[in-house]
């Protein structure tokens, strides 16, 4: 029971300072009337229109508003206030960690008038000096990437270099890029919530479902015959065999339209790789007792021994050493089965929660083989 209490805690204490950082996108901006003075208490409304979910404000005295912890996506914002037309923006895309600044102007009119405005928000950067990069969606999906790992993508941005204790695919501890939505790359100069790190920060969100039913299916083949040979493979040979097939699905809608979503994700990685490689044994004339010309007395219990030692194929260097050139064949199966299950609610608070329940199976050789 003890054991419990104590886990109940842990994940309590983990959810309350899980809000330090953002994760997610924001909005803010002013609201003034034409002539430029600020309009204290105009309602302002942010929905997703995607999910539907719909967060509202009023602007404070100086005709404020400021809507954080947004999902990324597209979103509209309504501005009303009586004695002027109504305002509604629409097409309004959010990046992960974008705090977008979509300023409003109302003119004076009947409030039933309403003005729509279809613009994107202004693409510079005006609320941090962050030094950061980031890949969209398109880019995740359309790019070619060998082992499908969206973290190879952060190497495309300004200052990034490859980390070789970092996760990797699907057969690391990384998600595929049919799990994730878009990533944001922040190398320097980023403030205190992105802490705790000595070099850059990736910031990445996860896909979600939305209100229209969406999924995908996927396979990546990659096979031996389509490579060439590398400096060790043996020329009599053929070359070493290698089949990859890297499949899986995703599958992402509504449960309760409005309220509640759903993303499932699965991807598995099954591979066959021949492993090329070089070793030293004793050549046939070390075998004899005979050493660059010289005759050397053998043990009668040294000549099992020798034997043991494959003939070189290679080629024959001094000492009585031979070139061995071999190849094997390895096998790894790795599936990951993310039921993300992403679930956003939308309630009286209009309070986002997300969770994630990751799986991984891997059936791999106590010495895996070298990925080409």
């Amino acid at each position: 029971m003890q054991r419990w209490v104590c886990l109940l805690v842990l994940f309590v204490g983990l959810a309350g300072t899980s809000y330090g950082q953002t994760v997610g996108a924001s909005v803010q901006g002013t609201i003034s009337d034409a002539t430029g003075a600020v309009l204290p208490g105009a309602s302002v409304s942010v929905k997703n229109s995607g999910t539907g979910a719909t967060v509202e404000f009023v602007s404070d005295e100086r005709g404020r508003y400021l809507a954080p912890l947004l999902q990324p996506g597209e979103y509209e914002i309504q501005v009303s206030l009586p004695g002027f037309q109504s305002v509604s923006r629409r097409g309004i895309g959010l990046a992960v960690g974008q705090n977008a600044v979509v300023d409003v102007k109302l003119d004076v009119g009947q409030v039933s008038n309403q003005v729509e405005v279809v613009a994107d928000a202004n693409p510079i950067n005006l609320t941090s000096a962050a030094v950061s990069g980031l890949v969209n969606d398109k880019q995740i999906r359309d790019l070619p990437l060998n082992g499908r790992s969206f973290q190879q993508l952060a190497l495309s941005q300004t200052g990034v270099t490859a980390a070789l204790a970092a996760g990797n695919d699907v057969a690391g501890v990384l998600l595929g890029v049919e799990a994730v939505l878009e990533f944001q790359v922040l190398t320097n100069s980023y403030s205190a919530e992105f802490g705790r790190s000595a070099g850059g920060v990736i910031n990445a969100v996860t896909r979600s479902g939305e209100n229209s039913l969406h999924g995908s299916a996927f396979e990546f083949l990659r096979n031996s015959v389509l490579d060439a040979k590398d400096f060790f493979d043996p020329h009599n040979r053929p070359i070493p065999p290698f089949k990859r097939n890297q499949f899986g699905a995703t599958l992402g809608g509504p449960v309760q339209r409005d309220k509640t979503f759903y993303f499932l994700a699965y991807e598995g990685l099954i591979e066959r790789l021949g492993v090329s490689g070089a070793t030293f044994v004793p050549d046939t004339n070390a075998r004899r007792g005979i050493i660059d010309g010289r005759t050397v007395p053998l043990h009668s219990q040294i000549g099992p021994y020798l034997d043991l030692f494959p003939l070189p194929n290679g080629r024959t260097f001094s000492g009585g050493i031979g070139e061995y050139l071999f190849s094997r064949k390895g096998k790894s199966n790795t599936a990951e089965q993310n039921p993300n299950c992403l679930y956003a609610g939308e309630y009286a608070q209009s309070v986002c929660d997300c969770g994630m329940a990751p799986y991984i199976f891997a059936d791999l050789p106590a010495r895996g083989p070298i990925r080409r």
